[in-house]
């Protein structure tokens, strides 16, 4: 599975014209926003859960996710939950020095854990088979 963290607070997002962004019309492309992690829950149609990854960090705008549910042969609808959404505070594009992860301050500036705002999405799905 790949994630791909875009603004949606750009003019395109108001667009009803799903297919322009679908076919990539570059008034409909957004832009991808740096994220430093998330947790992902996959639920069934009746809430169990499939499938959990918590404190998944990252310092870009996508995510890959090789998901393998215990039980292989389930088809049926699922709820995908990414939760605890974190900003990075780091531009996409930036080289970071090897080793510096664990001192990202001393690249971006100050950047408060305590100001760190979190978000979440919800989406729902289904496994044919």
């Amino acid at each position: 599975m790949q994630i791909l963290f875009l603004n949606n607070g750009s003019a395109s997002a108001q667009s009803n014209n799903n297919s322009a962004a679908i076919a990539g019309s570059p008034q409909q492309m957004k832009q991808l926003v740096p994220v430093g992690g998330f947790d992902l829950t996959i639920y069934s149609n009746n809430g169990k859960v499939l499938w959990q990854k918590t404190n998944q960090t990252i310092n870009a705008a996508t995510a890959f996710e090789n998901v393998a549910f215990a039980n292989s042969a389930y088809s049926g609808g699922i709820t995908i939950h990414l939760t605890n959404i974190r900003p990075s505070p780091v531009p996409i594009g930036t080289a970071i020095p090897v080793g510096s992860d664990k001192n990202i301050g001393a690249i971006t500036g100050s950047f408060s854990a305590n100001k760190t705002k979190t978000d979440s999405v919800t989406f729902t799905a289904s496994i044919l088979k």
